[in-house]
Parts: C-alpha cells; structure tokens; sequence
C-alpha cells in the first residue's frame, strides 16, 4: 500500500513542476502541459516571457485555481478513501 502511495504521489507532484517552464518560457514540461499550451494559445493567453506583460493578473489566478484544485482534492480524498478501501 505505502509503495502505490509513494508512487502515485510522485506521479502527480511532477505536474506543478511542469508548469514553471511553460508559463515562464513558452517549453511545456510534460504532455499535460502541452496540451494545457494548446489551450492557453487558442484563448489567446501565449505563454512567455510577455504573459505577465500583457496578462499580469493570469499568474495569481493560476496559482488561486491550482490551490483551489488541491483543497478540493484533499476533501474528496479523504472522504472517498473509506469507501473506496471498503471496496477491496
């Protein structure tokens, strides 16, 4: 159980890192944030050095709805996690 936890938390802590040098440089990180570049460009958001020029208030508001994403990740996880194991 711990090594499928360990893993998995691997797995997804790698996300957050992936998305620095795309915001920062334009170079997605990984294939989720290709595809989250493709579609930042079709909403006329093109990563770079220019964003925080151009779109100075896109920056927090990644960062409010990544730490929204994770709270509510942490509630589902808890409360799904007794269900889920009384499954097995």
């Amino acid at each position: 159980m711990e090594g499928l936890v360990a893993a998995e938390s691997a797995n997804n802590a790698g996300i957050g890192g992936a998305l620095i040098p795309l915001l920062t440089l334009g170079i997605p990180g990984s294939p989720p944030a290709t595809m989250l570049l493709g579609a930042l460009s079709l909403n006329h958001a093109i990563p770079g050095p220019n964003l925080v020029e151009k779109m100075p208030h896109f920056i927090p508001q990644m960062a409010a709805i990544l730490l929204r994403a994770s709270i509510v990740m942490l509630v589902l996880g808890f409360l799904l996690s007794r269900v889920s194991t009384h499954i097995l």
